[in-house]
């Protein structure tokens, strides 16, 4: 920029100097700036139109990049999603398993819900039964949370024998963070916890086992599965460590009333699980 015509319209060095700096803060932020850009194109012009050969004061200029600048300011962050909304209230739910599981490779698991309000939140109650090939119970526990308005955690883990008896109780200390109310892409969020198992008869085992959770929400994705097409599901990574409670990587997919409608989870030897939704009861 240089001297346009009389002394109003020379561009100061001050003034090039904000007229760079607010340049800069439309261009920074990658892909984000790139959008910026686009959105403030489509929207109204900026208050001071110049035409070819038309001198421009400094003041007016400053004035149009201001103005940019409080538009950029203006447009809404990355999207934050809310664990409530990718929920469901239905009663049993039952997947198609693959993998490593019951002694073999295909399965279904059973789990069904109750949920009871309690102070500050909703108790979650889910029992969990996995069936073999025959069909038989081959697996049974029971996975107490609490929802709460800014996330939901796990409590305790129950373990049952085949016939359904209580055989131990695990207690989390303190509860393990499964997903927030405030989770936005690419964002993180974890906990850790002591976990003490408790059997029906006995002492509690010693030593007690400790569950590093860490979860990384994804965005949203498409989702098919054999219950059906669903849009727009909050795709949730989670990686944990422990002892005795089972390590693994995983990606979840949350849709809003179906809850979660698949999972893929490979553990730290290398063997993989496949849970697929197949029926809902409401």
């Amino acid at each position: 920029m240089g001297q346009l015509n009389g002394t109003d319209y020379i561009l100061k060095n001050e003034e090039i100097t904000m007229n760079k700096l607010t340049l800069k803060k439309l261009l920074l932020g990658g892909g984000l700036g790139l959008v910026s850009t686009v959105v403030l194109a489509a929207g109204a012009p900026v208050a001071n139109q110049f035409a070819g050969g038309q001198p421009a004061s400094a003041s007016q200029v400053n004035a149009n990049f201001q103005e940019l600048a409080d538009r950029i300011d203006a447009i809404p962050g990355a999207a934050v999603y809310d664990y409530r909304d990718f929920g469901s209230t239905n009663t049993v739910r039952t997947y198609n398993v693959k993998g490593s599981i019951c002694g073999g490779f295909a399965v279904t698991e059973e789990r069904s819900f109750t949920r009871t309000p309690v102070s500050g939140g909703t108790q979650i109650v889910v029992v969990r039964k996995r069936m073999d090939s025959t069909p038989a119970i081959c697996h049974w526990t029971s996975f107490t949370y609490l929802a709460t308005p800014t996330d939901i955690r796990l409590l305790s883990k129950n373990r049952y024998d085949l016939a359904g008896t209580l055989t131990s109780t695990e207690t989390m200390n303190p509860p393990i963070l499964i997903r927030t109310a405030s989770m936005a892409k690419g964002s993180k969020f974890g906990s850790a916890s002591v976990v003490t198992e408790t059997p029906v008869s006995g002492p509690a085992v010693s030593p007690s086992d400790v569950v590093v959770n860490t979860g990384t929400a994804l965005g949203l994705e498409d989702v098919t599965v054999p219950a059906g097409s669903y849009t727009g599901c909050l795709k949730l990574n989670t990686s944990r460590q422990s002892g005795r409670n089972g390590a693994f990587d995983r990606i979840s997919w949350y849709c809003a009333g179906a809850g979660e409608v698949k999972r893929l989870q490979v553990d730290p030897s290398g063997q993989f699980r496949i849970w697929e939704l197949s029926t809902i009861t409401p």
